[in-house]
């Protein structure tokens, strides 16, 4: 496991830093104890050591097994291996119990054989503690803990009771004790976790540990205070290790992918849905989020001004709630970061990799040490910030996670938009994600999301969800704010205040288009009864100041479908007659009828809408549905 240093070489400082957090026995053992315990424990330790001496006198045939007892002194002074004295004296009741008694002698000296092998591997890891690594420090620990429990076995059938029962059947039942078996096979497990820790350095055993923790702990009752302080320590120990790791790789991530955080949810305003509004489409979203089986991209397109980015913000944070957001990007012209398509990958590419270590580690690994992301061309940052590193994990039958990106028609760069969505498209059923897109009906975006394959990618048109159902909503969110506003008013002079009326007429003036309804509010609020009856009077008397936000919006396109850059003079006259025609017929026409009228064919009224389609609606069939302005109430007279 790499450390800070990313070549998986941690500097002193944080050697010493380790090797605190581990624990030290000399003075603060990593399990804690009483300072009488502490100088029993020295006692205890002394007798050991007395026992072992003795042993050594009465039989040189026990070399072997004096080096282990002489390995287990060595722990008691290793600041890397915590619980290495409760080991020793466990040995120490042990050597007690064989004293005078031949049988007990016999049986513990071919325990200490079994456990020979681990001494040798253990004596190798010790050699040089301070090169030992977070994975090989974790495993030392469980196998002290394990070898206690055999220790704790050992003492339990040593008593009385139990010897008499093992003693009768043969001389070495302590090897042949299940519960000493079972031990012994979890020690060896350990030991085989061991040996990968010293070749790969890895917190991927750490769950087996922890089981092997777990059977220990089952199987006693008493003496586990150790073991659980061993646990405690070990957890607080990876939580710590796994902190410091997310942190460097985020680092890492945002210094080598410049992600745009002023594009993420959290830099948007917090304006979503009113409560109560748009309850029919977000819950079809979620549903569309939960499935797994549902088609990979969802494409919202509308009309200039009916709502969409505060759906897409609602649905971000709804998605959050339920741990199925993956990434965020609003597009804003205005910003040219945001406006910038090429940086939508890159960005995303952030936010789904921070989503789980095993999925940056896999981002980091495809980049190695790359320096030029930013120059990648879009074909390169789908295939290596995406389909390399993500494009193998499974995702079974869970709802995947969901990217959100809003607005795409207010990228700067059509013919970059256009690629990025052709690329995504051509990739996106070997992701383990699904695409959630924004933006008005663009020519430029319709022609790769319009004829999608139905598998891949679903759409709603928000401009064709029943007229009522939109104005209900928007009603609500006019009597929502007004309501608001009445707060702050002197309610005794205004008890009716906003009158029923009023919010019927600014709810019929503001058509389907929500952008209206909030700009009218925000116009309102300045003066709330005085600017009320100036929208909702007889003749409507609210000037520029009013109407600023929604010029602003209509120049913007009507200027990009006259761009004399693109357009022939005759082509720009054409689409000034066909908007002057269709702003003033008093019954719309179909696509045909309208072809008729001014002598033109249907595709050539089509190419000249093409433009258009963010403020006048164009149906999909020549002879089915009408052409109209969206905002059909474009004048504020009544």
């Amino acid at each position: 496991m790499l450390g800070p240093d990313e070549n998986g070489d941690d500097s002193d400082e944080d050697d010493d830093d380790d090797d605190d957090e581990v624990g030290d026995p000399n003075p603060s053992s990593s399990i804690s104890m009483p300072e009488d315990d502490e100088d029993e424990l020295e006692d205890d330790e002394d007798e050991v050591v007395d026992a072992m001496e003795v042993s050594e006198d009465e039989d040189d045939e026990d070399d072997d097994d004096e080096d282990l007892i002489l390995l287990l002194d060595h722990l008691v002074h290793q600041p890397v291996v915590p619980g290495g004295k409760a080991i020793f004296v466990a040995l120490g009741i042990l050597l007690a119990a064989t004293d005078g008694v031949e049988p007990r002698r016999v049986a513990l000296i071919e325990l200490l054989e079994q456990l020979k092998s681990f001494n040798e591997s253990l004596v190798v890891r010790l050699a040089k503690p301070a090169e030992l690594g977070r994975a090989s420090k974790i495993t030392v620990i469980a196998i002290m803990a394990c070898i206690l429990d055999i220790f704790l076995i050992a003492t339990k059938l040593f008593s009385p009771s139990a010897w008499r029962t093992r003693i009768s059947l043969f001389h070495q039942a302590i090897t042949k004790d299940q519960s000493i078996q079972d031990a012994l096979k979890r020690l060896q497990s350990l030991i085989n976790m061991d040996m990968r820790a010293i070749a790969t350095e890895t917190q991927a055993t750490v769950e087996e540990i922890h089981a092997a923790i777990a059977a220990i702990k089952k199987s006693h009752g008493v003496g586990m205070s150790e073991l659980e302080a061993m646990k405690e320590e070990l957890d607080r120990f990876l939580e710590r290790d796994r902190q410091r790791s997310t942190a460097a790789n985020t680092s890492r991530l945002l210094g080598m992918l410049d992600r745009v955080a002023s594009a993420d949810i959290d830099a948007q305003n917090s304006n979503g849905c009113l409560d109560g509004t748009r309850v029919d489409l977000l819950r079809d979203l979620m549903l569309w989020a939960r499935d797994s089986r549902s088609p990979r991209i969802f494409w919202l397109n509308g009309m200039a001004g009916t709502g969409k980015s505060a759906i897409a913000r609602s649905f971000s944070r709804n998605l959050r709630s339920e741990g199925l957001l993956g990434g965020t990007f609003f597009c804003y012209r205005m910003i040219a970061d945001q406006a910038e398509a090429k940086r939508i990958i890159s960005t995303l590419a952030v936010s789904l990799a921070l989503r789980d270590s095993h999925c940056t580690e896999a981002l980091l690994a495809e980049l190695g040490i790359e320096s030029s992301v930013r120059e990648w061309n879009l074909e390169t940052q789908v295939k290596r910030l995406l389909c390399k590193p993500f494009g193998g994990i499974e995702h079974d039958d869970d709802p995947m996670p969901i990217v959100v990106v809003d607005a795409l028609d207010e990228c700067s760069d059509e013919t970059v938009t256009s690629d990025l969505l052709s690329k995504l498209i051509d990739c996106v059923d070997r992701l383990p994600v699904k695409f959630f897109l924004t933006s008005r009906p663009e020519p430029h975006i319709r022609e790769n999301l319009e004829n999608i394959r139905p598998d891949l990618g679903d759409l709603v048109r928000l401009h064709d969800i029943e007229h009522v159902i939109v104005g209900n909503d928007i009603s609500r969110f006019i009597s929502h704010s007004l309501h608001n506003m009445r707060k702050k008013l002197p309610i005794a002079t205004l008890p009716s205040w906003p009158p029923q009326a009023d919010i019927e007429t600014l709810s019929r003036l503001s058509g389907r288009l929500f952008v209206y309804a909030s700009t009218a509010l925000q116009y309102i609020q300045r003066n709330p009864v005085e600017r009320l009856s100036r929208l909702t009077g007889a003749v409507v008397t609210a000037g520029h100041v009013m109407t600023r936000s929604l010029d602003d919006m209509y120049k913007l396109i009507l200027s990009d479908a006259m761009n004399t850059d693109e357009y022939e003079a005759d082509e720009i006259d054409l689409t000034c007659r066909m908007i002057s025609v269709i702003v003033s017929l008093h019954e719309p026409l179909t696509v045909i009828a309208f072809a008729r009228l001014l002598g033109v064919s249907a595709t050539c009224i089509r190419g000249s809408l093409d433009r258009l389609y963010a403020v006048i609606y164009v149906p999909s069939q020549d002879d089915n549905g009408f052409l109209s302005t969206f905002h059909y109430e474009s004048s504020l007279t009544r």
